[in-house]
């Protein structure tokens, strides 16, 4: 029998602790990550929903407590958006945030990128922000994900990235696991906050050029644009027709 061969990419056995992790830093998620990313997260989950024009049927895949799903309503007045995430919690925040016109047009779900309980090809395209590196296994959550899409449907990815040189790849660690915390303590109030272990998130990520060819793998027509010498990307591609 061969053995079960570890993913290569993803939390893996890391996975349960990070979520919790993430729970903890509860309705102060947006407002610290604002911080941190020196307001940089804010501007390319916004400009990662204006990219597509097209479409009424998304999946938030990770929404958190709504972020992009928000941006994705406000930017797609008549589109209906199915909230994925893996936490009750944040669900329920997510869920407090909206109002009764904007609840007529979300669905809230729980559920993990590797067996998402969808029928394939539900959705014109996928969001997802700050949220997929956060999955069990990277190529398994990609591929459960892309079936989801119709075809000619699209995959927007805005998140963290790692940067393929090895000198942005020190300096960004040196980043995350020193300056973060520090600012993350003034409103947590606590040096020893949820955002200690955003470094160890990176860490299992594959550099920016590995990951578009995973994508590649599911999508074409693939393009990663990079900023802040590619700690932070958009990713994105579009479901073979």
């Amino acid at each position: 029998m061969q053995k079960h061969q570890r993913p290569r990419f993803g939390l893996k056995d890391q996975w349960r602790e990070i979520i919790r992790s993430i729970e903890e830093t509860s309705y102060l998620y947006t407002k610290v990550n604002r911080a941190i990313s020196l307001g940089l997260s804010e501007y390319l989950r916004r400009k990662g929903v204006r990219k597509i024009k097209d479409g009424t049927n998304f999946l938030d895949a990770g929404s958190g407590p709504g972020d992009l799903t928000k941006a994705i309503i406000d930017n797609h007045r008549s589109s209906y958006v199915v909230c994925l995430d893996a936490s009750y919690a944040l669900v329920d925040i997510a869920r407090r945030r909206f109002n009764v016109d904007e609840k007529g047009h979300i669905d809230f779900v729980i559920g993990i990128f590797e067996n998402p309980p969808f029928r394939e090809e539900s959705f014109d395209g996928i969001f997802s922000a700050y949220a997929i590196r956060d999955s069990i296994d990277l190529l398994k959550a990609m591929y459960s994900l892309s079936r989801t899409v119709k075809r000619g449907g699209f995959l927007i990815d805005v998140d963290i990235g790692k940067p393929a040189s090895q000198v942005f790849q020190h300096i960004l660690k040196l980043y995350l696991d020193i300056i973060v915390p520090v600012i993350a303590s003034f409103y947590y109030r606590n040096i020893r906050n949820p955002w200690n272990k955003l470094s160890r998130t990176v860490e299992e990520l594959p550099p920016n050029t590995i990951l578009e060819k995973i994508i590649r793998k599911f999508f074409v027509n693939t393009k990663l644009e990079e900023y802040a010498f590619g700690s932070m990307i958009i990713a994105s591609g579009f479901k073979r027709i």
